[in-house]
């Protein structure tokens, strides 16, 4: 009897101990604003794949209101632009999203905001591109560039995701009891989803250049010159997680990665950055990185270093 209780204890435990998590993969520059807004009202333009929701002063200039504003030109906006990159988004990873998503469209804020939560189908950004957007990116076209930037985390994380979507891990554990020592003894695994930080910033700006709307500019080409040339590149370990980025640091693994891939495709062809996502998607590994090797046919650490290389190369020619 005390045999059975046992093995119906564990078996217990190991089944109540593994559960999935929510997906707490937040693709981010900022986060919502600081102060709630009670004086809009708000507005929503449904499309075939996309509800844009835009905010409007609720008084008018005539009613006084001197800060009076409304967003809908920029939602109309954002619509067109979701609608035409919807179908070369998806192709880039043959993963075509079935649920519509959601875009939060901030027009009362003089900051650059721009997240994602994939498992949501959220996308947040800000009309506004603060000001150091042109500095860092040159001459770009805010809306077009940060809305297909943050569409293609959407749809990437979802084609890289191996326990499927809104599933972030699984976590097995259980209790032990002997029946004799007033004792417990406990175990826990964790199976989390992943993605480095080159990977999911880097690729947004490649495949946002993939589907036509963004390209490599001056000023980006200048960023990656420098920051060779004064030895400030992100180092192999650096550059997998966005922690601790300080100055321009943060900056710098978004243009590394996508240096990186444009790299890539000119030695193995466009569509490899996507592959890594499909691969992964196959199943959980315990190195996210494994999967560059099983589609290059090279380790993750010796491209890193043939990259640089061929930088350096390059900008010192």
């Amino acid at each position: 009897m005390k045999l059975m209780n046992r093995t119906m204890k564990l078996a217990a435990f190991a089944l109540l101990a593994t559960f999935a998590t929510w997906s707490t993969d937040v693709q981010a520059k900022l986060f919502w604003s600081n102060y709630n807004h009670p004086d809009l009202d708000w507005y929503t333009i449904e499309t075939e794949h996309f509800r844009v929701h835009y905010a409007v002063s609720k008084k008018s200039k005539e009613e006084g209101n001197s800060h009076y504003f409304t967003a809908e030109w920029g939602a109309r906006k954002t619509a067109k632009i979701a609608e035409e990159m919807w179908q070369p988004m998806c192709e880039e990873f043959n993963y075509f999203l079935k649920e519509r998503v959601d875009i939060v469209l901030l027009n009362h804020t003089d900051y650059l905001e721009g997240f994602t939560v994939p498992s949501f189908d959220f996308i947040e950004v800000s009309a506004n591109p603060g000001g150091y957007f042109y500095r860092m990116r040159g001459r770009m076209e805010w809306f077009s560039d940060v809305l297909v930037h943050e569409f293609a985390h959407v749809v990437s994380l979802k084609a890289n995701a191996p326990f499927g979507e809104g599933t972030g891990g699984l976590e097995v554990g259980g209790l032990y009891s002997n029946g004799i020592v007033n004792t417990d003894a406990g175990v826990s695994f964790s199976f989390m989803d992943s993605d480095p930080f080159w990977w999911s910033e880097g690729g947004a700006e490649y495949w946002s250049e993939q589907t036509g709307y963004n390209w490599w500019t001056a000023a980006r080409d200048h960023n990656i010159r420098m920051t060779f040339l004064e030895n400030r590149q992100l180092t192999y370990e650096e550059w997998v997680t966005r922690i601790d980025k300080r100055g321009f640091d943060g900056e710098r693994g978004y243009q590394q990665g996508y240096s990186f891939a444009l790299y890539l495709r000119e030695r193995f062809g466009p569509d490899t950055f996507g592959q890594f996502a499909l691969e992964y998607g196959k199943g959980w590994r315990i190195e996210w990185e494994s999967v560059i090797k099983d589609v290059t046919g090279v380790d993750a650490e010796t491209l890193y270093n043939d990259w640089s290389e061929y930088l350096m190369e390059r900008y010192t020619a």
